[in-house]
């Protein structure tokens, strides 16, 4: 092998060995953050561009009902209802792979939202579709011709009536793609939110991130407690779930208030070693984008920590793989 041959199997393997895998997969692991409720945040192309998350949440659609809905995404949007630099964000996103989800609900003090009845939630699906879906029939649309990935629910009221009968209507108009569906309970079992949601068979949830936060007993931060949860909530996924296919996240947060929570990078890969070979395993999902960036250990961003600990089980694949486009690079 000649050096200058050399050179160019080293280059090329490691290139391979580095490169970051940061577009949504429905089998694999991904990466989600919430967005658009962060103190001093980037723009939300800002974080896509940084090639270490593969969904995000647009958070949130902070108040609706059967008959409207309003939002709120922290600095990003105008005083005419319109967020043009969100629109055009969406796209730069998707054409890196990345899934954008509009957050339905938030903090219950910080909003007024959901329905009473199934009925009104088929309404709430049309008001949500007429104000998001490019050809909707609102008057004002926050995203214009930009067309999000699915809905995210963070349902934080304890008012379960019509979220299914919502998502089931929404999958019947939004014809233009299939919509990815999530939802986050919070981890004690039953959750109080959106079990009966991710239960139904006609709903068929995607994705459930379990906020191992909050919640003293069952936290990220309690291995213990943890574990336990996990293993109900996994079962749950598994063969209680609507959704056969449903995946499942370990929810983490970063933010200053929910600081009490945080596990430093070294203790999460530790702690969720065993849940990524997983089936139903999907990933990690963090509050939020600007924290998770602010925090940084030897500099590396706790975002790129959590993407790390998800790619660190196909790193020696994606060497292997490496040396074998090398070896293509340079045979005669």
């Amino acid at each position: 092998m000649k050096f200058s041959s050399l050179l160019n199997f080293a280059a090329t393997a490691l290139t391979v060995f580095k490169t970051s895998e940061a577009a949504y997969s429905a089998t694999g692991k991904n990466n989600a953050v919430y967005w658009g409720q962060g103190s001093g945040q980037e723009s939300l192309a800002t974080y896509c561009k940084a090639g270490n998350i593969d969904i995000v949440m647009l958070s949130f659609l902070r108040d609706w009902d059967a008959s409207s809905a309003s939002f709120n995404f922290g600095n990003a949007c105008g005083t005419d209802g319109t967020c043009p630099q969100i629109a055009e964000d969406i796209v730069t996103c998707q054409n890196l792979g990345i899934k954008v989800l509009l957050s339905l609900g938030g903090d219950k003090t910080l909003g007024t939202y959901g329905v009473s009845s199934d009925a009104e939630g088929a309404n709430a699906a049309k008001v949500i579709y007429n104000m998001f879906h490019p050809k909707g029939s609102a008057s004002v649309k926050p995203f214009g011709t930009a067309e999000i990935d699915g809905l995210d629910f963070d349902i934080e009221n304890d008012n379960q009536n019509g979220l299914a009968s919502l998502v089931v209507e929404i999958r019947k108009l939004w014809t233009t793609k299939t919509l990815l569906i999530s939802a986050a309970p919070q981890c004690p079992y039953p959750d109080k939110n959106v079990y009966k949601m991710l239960e139904d068979k006609n709903a068929k949830v995607d994705i459930a991130w379990v906020q191992f936060y909050n919640n003293p007993a069952c936290s990220f931060n309690n291995d213990a407690g943890f574990k336990s949860s996990w293993a109900t909530w996994y079962d749950f996924v598994t063969t209680k779930s609507g959704n056969s296919n449903m995946k499942i996240y370990i929810g983490v947060a970063s933010s200053t208030s929910d600081s009490d929570y945080f596990v430093d990078a070294s203790t999460t890969a530790t702690r969720s070693a065993s849940m990524l070979t997983q089936k139903s395993f999907g990933g990690f999902c963090l509050w939020d984008a600007s924290s998770g960036t602010a925090k940084v250990t030897n500099g590396v961003t706790y975002i790129q920590s959590l993407k790390n600990i998800l790619e660190s089980k196909s790193v020696t694949k994606r060497f292997l793989n490496g040396i074998n486009r090398a070896f293509t690079v340079i045979s005669p």
